[in-house]
């Protein structure tokens, strides 16, 4: 699925967990520069976003709310949404510049060029994304205010959990294939990784654990002194926040350059020929 020799190939080896990860990984190593010219933006997308739209220090009680006013948490819902979804545009316009590079089709720019390919691969993230939480979400805002979910959700949600996240893995190769504008169906897809589920499932499992630790690391470096209540209040606190919220934007953009790079890979290899019938 590469074009030009302009930017560095995938990883070569057969398809398999080690490849996935090993391959996903170096690619971070060898390739800071691109990494970082295409995560620039995203990064100041998601920092903004945590900033403007983070979540509240706390929303007055529900008691105590005039009954004539909208709720509060309807107003916080609608934040969140918003929040949610900027991170989504951040993320694909992350991952669309990490996997055409990696791909083999150009090298990542400071301002992408927006096009067809972005709206394709929103559309795709959203469905992948979607497909686990869907039912979880619909639960969470359905249910009444106070009252926690009804007997037997949870346990259904977490089994929906599974169930959605093994079709969105199914249906993944999707969004490589969106970013490099290659046409490729949800079916092309399904087929595709049929009996080839299991790198596709582990490695970024493994990955985002690898991240968290990571995450969980720096952030007791970076964190643990605010949690201390002998240092409330002075001007040091706000710029060490400011680091641990920069952070976290960034290790969130790791996430992604991983997940983007195993697709990358694998599609690559259950889909060689993306003209060819996939069957």
């Amino acid at each position: 699925m590469t074009s030009t020799d302009a930017v560095p190939r995938l990883a070569e080896g057969r398809y398999s967990l080690g490849l996935l990860l090993r391959g996903s990984c170096v690619a971070l190593l060898l390739h800071r520069r691109a990494l970082l010219t295409a995560a620039a933006l995203p990064f100041v997308l998601l920092l903004l976003n945590q900033l403007l739209l983070g979540p509240l220090d706390a929303a007055p009680p529900a008691a105590d709310l005039d009954p004539d006013l909208p709720p509060v948490a309807t107003g916080i819902a609608l934040r969140d949404l918003l929040a949610a979804l900027v991170k989504l545009l951040a993320a694909t316009l992350f991952a669309v510049s990490w996997h055409r590079f990696l791909l083999g089709y150009e090298a990542p720019r400071l301002l992408p060029r927006l096009g067809r390919r972005h709206r394709r691969y929103f559309g795709c993230l959203l469905l992948v994304v979607l497909l686990p939480l869907a039912p979880l979400l619909l639960v969470n805002a359905t249910a009444p205010a106070g009252q926690g979910a009804p007997p037997g959700a949870v346990g259904g949600g977490v089994v929906w959990l599974l169930i959605g996240g093994y079709l969105a893995q199914r249906f993944s190769l999707t969004l490589p294939a969106a970013a490099a504008e290659v046409p490729l169906t949800l079916r092309d897809s399904w087929r595709a990784t049929r009996g080839h589920m299991l790198p596709l499932f582990l490695a970024p499992l493994i990955g985002g654990l690898l991240a968290l630790a990571l995450a969980a690391l720096l952030f007791l470096v970076l964190i643990g002194p605010l949690l201390d209540p002998g240092r409330v209040g002075g001007g040091g606190d706000g710029l060490r926040l400011l680091a641990a919220l920069a952070l976290g934007q960034a290790l969130l953009l790791v996430e992604v350059a991983l997940a983007a790079g195993i697709l990358s890979h694998a599609v690559v290899r259950l889909i060689p020929d993306p003209a060819a019938p996939h069957t």
